[in-house]
């Protein structure tokens, strides 16, 4: 029998119609416009069939009136995760948790025929019910790591070698290439076994807990129409090992980069995934996206802006063309650390705890200030978090000379930053491990700025970048982070082009020195969207330095929070 869990057969609280005609029947009386209820109705009958013995051809037909409705209202629970940040409120885990279970049960029905039919031996006469059968539970586990993914909440035990036995079990029966149907929405789409476990296997090696907020869906719709760049084969001898992973079918884990300077022998439970094709498809996308093309235009499949796109497609090289390994071992701690998030926080808590406008002034003649309280008002958190207030409204002024200077206008309460205690779990030369428990008044995605102070260093911050997230239970959540310096500067930055927003008033940015040991020059963080090659920036240092002319000559990232720029001085 194959290793797959199906639910124990009991009696549940809850009845479900059994019969083809009567549930179709009453898939229809159900409430769509009420789209939490629909989904909650479709939980309970699904819960209940799962639970009860159905012979395998009943049961089969049943699941396939279910596929449509489900598809249907998963979709329409998505907008609820559009835009979140963790840790995710109660309320929102609650939901994510049941839309992910929604999915789980309806692998567990199509688990169950799958398990009865082998039961019953009569395997002979039921080959196409189990090509789709098989090609149904691959697709909604795919689905569950997907609804883990997009909402950082670890998959389950063990789904990762169930989906590798039901390959293995595929390639016994010669069915991977037999065409399947799995629905999308309204949608159904055509594929095979061997194209469906590629597409999972593809998606996982991506790092889907270091990708920013959704951009787990945009990768997985770029699969759909590219998956067959990727090719998966028993024949272990690799002479390049770029772009090549590691498959074990025997272990609950996802493929790995392939081992360095070790010669395997042809083992039964492993394969090689190749991913050089696709990462080359990629490179060409890049290139034709930043030679003027637009994404439609090159079919990459996917809805984005270019320049989104392209930060996008570089992201799925740097996982598939080259595995990223780990360059610094890592050291066990027990310590703390206070953290703050974003440009501003960081800004705000480097030039100790003074608003914006404040700092501003040394770019400023002092007649044109307004006056605002020197102390900022601070309002009460939780026992392991100080919040400070920040007034942060800023207009642009015009001195005697023509020179743009911020100046503050209005004074609105608008920004509040907090920090909170976080335990660092493991530390190396290039990030940190921390794990926070409990109530977080701090909420945060990848790609957003960081900012560490040790318990034991007041003063002393370092800026660094998430690079990823997961939220194992509801009051608990690990942060991954790259450290980018081990200090910076608070500084403030406005584009010399007049035109837009970045050329109305000067923004807060981070100025981060000049590291001799690792030959990486001074840079700076800046606020999204002031990048651009050809548009000089105005770099105010503070009141002795004043404000210099630089140019950007490289953008070493872009998150969906901010940009990190080489630049050079230009001489006055």
């Amino acid at each position: 029998m194959l290793a797959i869990s199906i639910p124990d057969k009991r009696v549940t609280a809850w009845m479900a119609e059994t019969g083809i005609k009567e549930t179709q029947a009453w898939l229809d009386t159900l409430p769509m416009a009420d789209s939490t209820a629909y989904a909650r109705e479709l939980y309970q009958a699904l819960y209940t069939l799962n639970r009860q013995d159905i012979a395998a051809q009943d049961r089969f037909e049943l699941m396939e009136l279910y596929r449509s409705p489900v598809g249907v209202v998963t979709g329409t629970l998505q907008q609820y995760f559009a835009k979140l940040s963790v840790p995710l409120n109660p309320q929102r885990r609650q939901l994510a948790e049941f839309v992910r279970s929604l999915q789980m049960e309806m692998a567990y029905g199509y688990k169950c025929v799958l398990y009865d039919i082998q039961r019953a031996k009569i395997q002979w006469g039921k080959k196409s019910m189990q090509v789709a059968t098989i090609g149904h539970v691959l697709h909604y586990l795919g689905e569950v790591l997907l609804r883990s993914y997009q909402v950082y909440i670890p998959y389950p035990v063990g789904i990762w070698k169930e989906i590798h036995t039901l390959y293995g079990y595929s390639e016994v029966l010669k069915i991977l290439d037999q065409k399947i149907f799995r629905t999308s929405g309204h949608s159904q789409i055509e594929g095979t076994i061997s194209k469906l476990y590629r597409h999972i296997l593809l998606l996982g090696i991506c790092s889907p807990y270091q990708l920013l907020q959704n951009e787990c869906f945009q990768i997985d719709q770029f699969l759909e129409s590219w998956v067959d760049k990727a090719t998966l084969k028993d024949n272990l001898d690799v002479s390049n090992t770029a772009g090549q992973f590691l498959v074990d079918l025997s272990v609950d884990a996802i493929p790995v980069p392939f081992p360095r300077d070790v010669k395997l022998g042809q083992e039964k439970h492993l394969r090689c995934l190749s991913t050089v094709e696709l990462a080359r498809s990629v490179h060409s996308f890049i290139n034709k996206l930043q030679h003027g093309q637009s994404a439609r235009e090159v079919g990459l499949g996917i809805d984005c802006l270019d320049a989104a796109c392209v930060d996008l497609l570089r992201r799925m090289v740097r996982f598939w063309g080259l595995a990223v390994r780990r360059q610094y071992n890592r050291t066990r701690k027990r310590s703390s650390a206070f953290v703050c998030c974003g440009l501003n926080a960081l800004h705000f808590f480097a030039g100790g705890q003074r608003p914006f406008e404040q700092q501003s002034t040394a770019f400023q003649d002092p007649d044109e200030v307004t006056s605002i309280s020197e102390s900022p008002d601070i309002e009460s958190g939780s026992e392991n978090s100080e919040t400070y207030l920040d007034l942060d409204q800023m207009e642009t002024g015009h001195d005697p000379q023509g020179k743009n200077k911020p100046v503050q206008k209005t004074v609105r309460a608008d920004e509040v930053f907090r920090m909170d205690r976080w335990r660092v779990k493991d530390e190396s030369a290039s990030g940190l491990l921390l794990v926070h428990s409990g109530q977080s008044t701090t909420s945060m995605r990848v790609g957003d700025l960081i900012g560490v102070q040790n318990a034991n260093e007041t003063g002393r911050w370092r800026a660094g970048v998430v690079r990823w997230l997961k939220s194992p239970k509801e009051d608990q959540l690990e942060m991954g982070i790259e450290m980018l310096s081990p200090g910076f500067t608070p500084v403030a930055v406005k584009s010399s082009n007049d035109h837009g927003m970045f050329g109305q008033h000067f923004y807060q940015a981070l100025l981060l020195p000049a590291i001799k040991a690792l030959r990486r020059p001074k840079s700076l963080l800046v606020p999204r969207g002031l990048y651009h090659p050809e548009t000089h920036i105005q770099l105010g240092l503070g009141e002795e330095e004043g404000v210099i002319q630089v140019k950007p000559i490289k953008l070493l990232e872009r998150s969906g929070s901010f940009e990190h720029i080489l630049y050079v001085a230009l001489a006055v």
